[in-house]
Parts: C-alpha cells; structure tokens; sequence
C-alpha cells in the first residue's frame, strides 16, 4: 500500500482545528525490474465504480482512509460520538 496522508499533523500543530483531508489518486507503473515510477497525482480521484472489483478496492480505500483520519483509540475523546 502507498500511505502518503500526513497521519501526525496533529503532532505537528495541535492547535488547530481546521484541517482539510483529501484522498489524493497516484498512478504508477512498476518495471521489469519492479521498480515504481510515478506517472501522475490525481487531487480529486474519482470514487464510482465500473466493476466489482474497482467497487471493493473503492470501498476498501474509503475505510482504510476513515481508520486513518479518525482511528478507534481516539473515539473516546469525541463527546457524543457514535461507533460500534
């Protein structure tokens, strides 16, 4: 997996309680010699599907970025949150 949320920044300003997370789309091809090369940045990937497939890597991606951006240990500082 290619991880590139920043999942410290409130480390780095702890202060501040505006932040903007996004979803950010990296395309790369991979050589013979397994070697990645990047060939663009998406800044607003599209999240539909075509296939079934394309369908489960979406939805896997969405959860995967939710348990980043608001993971379950932290669930108890949240007043009146919900969760299971």
């Amino acid at each position: 997996r290619l991880c590139s949320l920043e999942p410290c920044l409130l480390h780095v300003a702890p202060n501040t309680s505006n932040f903007t997370r996004s979803v950010d789309g990296y395309d790369l091809l991979i050589d013979d010699d397994l070697k990645p090369w990047l060939v663009e940045v998406n800044a607003s990937p599209s999240l539909s599907a075509s296939t079934q497939s394309d369908r489960i890597m979406k939805q896997s991606l969405i959860r995967d970025v939710y348990r980043i951006v608001c993971p379950q240990d932290s669930w108890a500082d949240w007043k009146g949150a919900v969760h299971s």
